[in-house]
């Protein structure tokens, strides 16, 4: 089983970034998920889903499930905003990749996925 910790990788969009920022986060960031993707084969991928990126918060996260195509992605970097985790889990599953639902701290994670 590969899992695969994101840490602070994200397609990093802030509204008060400069068109030079901008361009830099996306191609940085996809240059990376190229060599991701590469080596796929990722059965879990935690991955941030970021409150303060505002509407761009899945941004990263879409184009990772696009491009990577995981079995499981469980968001996190969302502290308390379990909305996200809804709203996430619906976005990647276009994608065919059942994402986590959590609700509330210390949650247990069940997935229909066998790995």
């Amino acid at each position: 089983m590969k899992i695969f910790h994101a840490g602070d990788l994200n397609w990093w969009y802030w509204k008060d970034d400069t068109s030079d920022e901008e361009k830099y986060m996306k191609e940085y960031y996809q240059k990376i998920i190229e060599q991701i993707r590469k080596n796929n084969n990722i059965d879990i991928a935690f991955f941030p889903v970021d409150p303060r990126l505002e509407e761009f918060y899945c941004l990263g996260g879409e184009y990772f499930a696009e491009n990577v195509k995981p079995k499981i992605m469980i968001p996190m970097h969302f502290d308390e905003n379990f909305y996200i985790c809804k709203e996430f889990k619906e976005k990647i599953e276009r994608f065919d990749i059942e994402g986590a639902l959590m609700e509330r701290t210390n949650y247990l994670l069940k997935f229909k996925t066998d790995i």
